[in-house]
């Protein structure tokens, strides 16, 4: 198993609420990239898909480490809820939020950090997000190759 990852994901919304899509990175402490992935998630809010890239990210990454996961996001209302500075009002939201705090438990250490759009990284996964929105497929890639599966 890894010692330490570190998970770059995003959602995106056509409308608020419209159809959504997740992107997904996640790369080793060597910067390798382990697992990318983007999924069309169905109809959300652009907040709503930010958890659910989230937590597609920590459910991957939880079968690579039980240790430490440094989580990048471009949202920063997620990452400052997280962080526990903001409170989570939207009822919508507070479920997600509790199945983040299940997924934490499986890791030793989980940071969140805010990372700006135009980041490298936080660019693939929003082009992963809006990939999947545009396709309405799942796409899957890890160091062996490609699988695609249509939702």
């Amino acid at each position: 198993m890894q010692q330490r990852l570190c998970l770059y994901c995003d959602g995106a919304s056509r409308g608020n609420p419209g159809p959504s899509g997740i992107g997904v990175l996640i790369v080793d402490s060597e910067g390798r990239t382990v697992e990318r992935l983007g999924e069309f998630v169905g109809r959300r809010t652009n907040n709503q898909a930010e958890y659910e890239g989230l937590i597609r990210g920590l459910e991957h990454s939880s079968r690579l480490t039980d240790r430490e996961v440094s989580c990048f996001m471009d949202s920063e209302l997620v990452v400052r809820q997280l962080e526990r500075e903001y409170e989570v009002r939207a009822p919508g939201l507070r479920k997600l939020f509790r199945r983040v705090e299940e997924l934490e438990k499986r890791f030793g250490r989980v940071e969140y950090r805010h990372l700006p759009r135009d980041d490298d990284r936080m660019k693939l996964v929003d082009q992963l997000a809006n990939q999947a929105i545009e396709g309405r497929t799942t796409r899957k890639a890890g160091l062996s190759g490609g699988e695609d599966r249509a939702s």
